[in-house]
């Protein structure tokens, strides 16, 4: 990423454009704003929040072909920026910058939860596929009991993982004031998915043995729901249109 810097005459010249470097930025400093100077005389104001800190900027902009423009006022505790838009540079205001960030952070913190979510369920997992005879084991002494809870619980296991990425992406959308999208993903698994294939097993694995169909009818409705669910909210989740909702 090249970033044109300019410190409007002030302090941060060394200070932002190390760390800046430190980080592996482009740095390309407007050379002329970079010396200090009590008059400002490279610049037509000082200050980031007006049009005319930028105009020596703009030019770097252009001539490098820079990514983004940053540039502080003279002591250092205002920040301006300007990006590329229509194939020139706009300055962002301050609650257009700080919706950047918090963008940024949030998406982070999404996939951060989402991954912390995925790793426990998966830990839960591969537990119950190791131990999971044994877990069973210390509610009853039946064997036939033993295997069929085992079997049935082998069936739910990937399920969880499923889980915790639609709890995980929907508690975000929610939490943003998507509400709807949740709701009908989970009417739509349950309704539409969940009960016929449940209903739909049972009937096609009707024998004289098993007049109502094979136990696993309803853990493998779950799953396939679990999963379809999973897919559904991370495609909604992905196409963004949460970000969007404004509470009114």
């Amino acid at each position: 990423i090249k970033i044109v810097y300019s410190p409007q005459h002030g302090t941060g010249n060394v200070p932002v454009r190390t760390v800046l470097d430190r980080l592996g930025y482009n740095v390309i400093p407007v050379v002329e704003q970079c010396t200090p100077d009590t008059e400002f005389s490279m610049t037509k104001n000082p200050n980031p929040e007006t049009d005319g800190a930028y105009e020596l900027a703009f030019e770097y902009a252009r001539r490098y072909d820079a990514d983004i423009i940053i540039t502080n006022d003279p002591d250092c505790d205002r920040l301006g920026v300007a990006v590329r838009r229509n194939g020139d540079y706009a300055r962002m205001t301050g609650n257009q910058s700080a919706a950047v960030l918090l963008e940024y952070i949030l998406s982070n913190r999404a996939k951060q939860g989402t991954l912390l979510a995925v790793g426990c369920s998966t830990v839960i997992t591969v537990a119950i596929l190791i131990f999971g005879k044994g877990l069973m084991g210390v509610f009853t002494d039946t064997a036939e009991l033993v295997e069929l809870s085992y079997r049935l619980m082998f069936i739910l296991a990937a399920g969880y993982i499923a889980v915790a990425v639609t709890q995980s992406l929907s508690g975000i959308m929610r939490g943003a004031g998507d509400t709807m999208t949740p709701m009908w993903i989970s009417l739509i698994t349950t309704v539409l998915i969940r009960v016929p294939v449940a209903y739909g097993i049972s009937f096609l694995t009707r024998t004289a043995e098993l007049p109502y169909g094979r136990q696993e009818c309803i853990q493998i409705s779950l799953l396939a729901s679990w999963v379809l669910g999973a897919i559904l909210t991370f495609a909604f989740y992905r196409l963004g249109k949460w970000k969007k909702k404004a509470i009114q």
